[in-house]
């Protein structure tokens, strides 16, 4: 009886979880001729990377049976880097979900290019609990890949030792492989097929840091804004909010995720010198690009 042999084994395993994986992803490429990947989520919707999907003009995708359409971009949420484009894949089925992996942990990140399916290899090189990104989103849990991720990969699946789909490939500004899951995406899925966008929380301020010195100057209040109707007045510092000290505008924008649309929060100011608390009810503003 022939020795066994873990690394043909290993190649055989892998090769085969690509291939089962391939047949729900698909390759896209957008208005500006720039090449990704998607995920087949559910019948006649796509999810993809959004910080890569150049445009609002509709993007072409090839099928995992060989048909190239013309998909919409259906919806957008800049927070969570997720897209979603409509176009009429059949009635695949979804890919089993998994829960957050492992530091250690191998995965598979799959995609689909104009020749057929293309595949890395990663470790899971961290992991840690749910996150805001700088655009405000809440990330269900942080898992970090231990590869720098190709162009064409983004916005493909991330896939666990059993081909389960831990989630979305996309990467930092470093290009190192990050992996937005599964919940969130379903998230982002939802609230866009409900009301069409993903908004942002709105103050209507412009603030400028000022240096060494903690808290942030008012140097604009928008006239119909939330700030306005606060009584926010230029020249104002923004200290505190909710008694947390705020000194820099990732403070603030990470505050200002589409869940703090609504609420209203207890801002520290400096006016004149003297220590004042303002309220104001976020407003919401939808994102526009750039």
């Amino acid at each position: 009886m022939p020795e066994s042999n873990p690394l043909a084994d290993l190649s055989r395993a892998t090769s085969a979880a690509v291939a089962a994986a391939a047949r729900h992803v698909v390759a896209v490429r957008d208005g500006q001729g720039r090449p990704l990947s998607g995920i087949i989520w559910d019948g006649g919707r796509i999810v993809s990377a959004e910080e890569c999907l150049g445009g609002d003009d509709p993007a072409a995708v090839l099928l995992p049976d060989g048909r190239e359409l013309s998909a919409e971009i259906a919806g957008r949420d800049p927070t969570t880097d997720v897209a979603v484009l409509k176009a009429e894949t059949g009635d695949a089925p979804a890919l089993e979900p998994a829960g957050l992996p492992e530091v250690g942990a191998l995965t598979l990140v799959v995609g689909r290019g104009a020749d057929g399916p293309l595949a890395a290899l990663a470790m899971v090189a961290a992991t840690g609990p749910a996150w805001t990104s700088a655009a405000g989103g809440r990330i269900d849990g942080l898992v970090r890949l231990g590869l720098l991720l190709p162009y064409a990969l983004e916005g493909g699946a991330v896939i666990d030792a059993e081909g389960r789909l831990l989630g979305l490939a996309v990467a930092d500004p470093r290009r190192r492989g990050l992996v937005i899951p599964t919940a969130t995406i379903a998230r982002s899925v939802e609230t866009l097929a409900a009301r069409g966008h993903v908004g942002r929380g709105h103050l209507g301020l412009a603030l400028r840091p000022l240096g060494s010195t903690p808290g942030l100057m008012v140097v604009e209040v928008s006239a119909a804004g939330p700030a306005a109707a606060a009584g926010f007045l230029l020249g104002d510092i923004v200290t505190t909010w909710e008694g947390e000290p705020v000194g820099s505008m990732r403070g603030i924008s990470r505050r200002l995720g589409p869940d703090s649309v609504g609420k209203d929060v207890r801002l520290g100011i400096i006016r004149a010198g003297a220590p004042h608390e303002v309220r104001v009810t976020i407003g919401e503003r939808r994102h526009i690009e750039g």
